[in-house]
């Protein structure tokens, strides 16, 4: 399966540990602020999950076969810390494909696609547990996508085969749903009670009913969406990056599923188009999304 990677700039006086010292690149740093579309980040190591929190972004990174970690960065691309090591022992990452954030428990749940677990940390890094096991039945995590919470489950997008695994926050199995409705579960979101699926190969959206895992509708189709990937929810909308050309973020009202707005890259993404997008994230209206082919970090105004 592809992966879609982004590198991010790195600044000579970021703070990274000593294992990612020689991955800092004297670049000049670039600023979300100014003109839109608008490169935000590049380097040398590989990003996947991409969430906005309070206190900055994070985003999971992968170089090679020896360095994996969560970095926090500000709105101004520099990153300001980092958490995790590469490896299978406790609070270690092997390869990170994915993150969500439960606030009510303030803590923030790490999909590891080669680990085949979840790791649980507080958003200062500290380690606090993880459950999983390699396998393709519902109750395992081999095969892992993306993740998702609404503080009372976590919902895991599986690739093989395509399909929706829940558990409880401390790691408990509880169903799984979706197979009959998705043909390729990719990224996710939660909102009021409903679970948002990209579905890739059917270029739509699935939508479900959290509590049960009912489905209720498609939002999308190929008449606006080509293989969608990238999914956040902000101010009650619903925006969904695909693999268009030119680049797209296509917004959608999400209690209804209707169409309102799409914003485009025409000039920021040539050369970039043909591999996926995993991560998309709004951040006071401004949306952050990862290229598709895995080069770049791009800001678009949205709001």
């Amino acid at each position: 399966m592809d992966r879609c990677a982004v590198s991010l700039e790195i600044s000579d006086h970021t703070p990274l540990y000593p294992d990612l010292a020689n991955l800092v690149a004297d670049y000049a740093v670039p600023r979300i602020d100014g003109p839109f579309p608008r490169l935000f980040a590049r380097s040398v190591m590989n990003a996947y999950g991409l969430i906005a929190l309070p206190d900055g972004i994070f985003t999971t990174l992968r170089r090679g076969n020896d360095t994996a970690c969560v970095a926090v960065f500000d709105t101004d691309g520099v990153i300001v810390r980092t958490f995790g090591t590469f490896g299978r022992g406790p609070g270690q990452l092997e390869f990170p494909v994915s993150m969500c954030y439960d606030p009510r428990a303030d803590e923030l749940f790490v999909a590891d696609d080669c680990a085949h677990r979840i790791s649980v940390f507080t958003t200062d890094g500290t380690f606090l547990r993880s459950w999983g096991s390699n396998g393709l039945a519902a109750d395992k995590l081999g095969c892992i996508d993306c993740i998702a919470t609404n503080s009372e489950f976590v919902f895991v997008s599986r690739y093989r085969p395509s399909r929706i695994s829940v558990f409880d926050t401390k790691g408990h199995f509880i169903r799984d749903f979706g197979r009959h409705q998705i043909r390729s579960a990719e990224g996710i979101a939660v909102w009021k009670g409903r679970l948002f699926v990209c579905d890739s190969e059917g270029h739509r959206v699935a939508v479900f009913w959290c509590h049960d895992g009912a489905f209720i509708r498609y939002v999308g189709g190929r008449n606006c969406l080509f293989g969608p990937f990238g999914i956040t929810i902000w101010k009650d909308q619903l925006y969904v990056a695909h693999c268009a050309l030119p680049y797209e973020v296509v917004v959608f009202d999400a209690s209804d599923g209707s169409r309102l707005r799409t914003h485009s890259c025409p000039h920021a993404f040539n050369g970039d188009v043909g591999l996926r997008s995993f991560g998309l994230t709004v951040h006071n209206g401004i949306a952050i999304v990862l290229s598709p082919f895995g080069t770049r970090m791009y800001a678009l105004k949205v709001d």
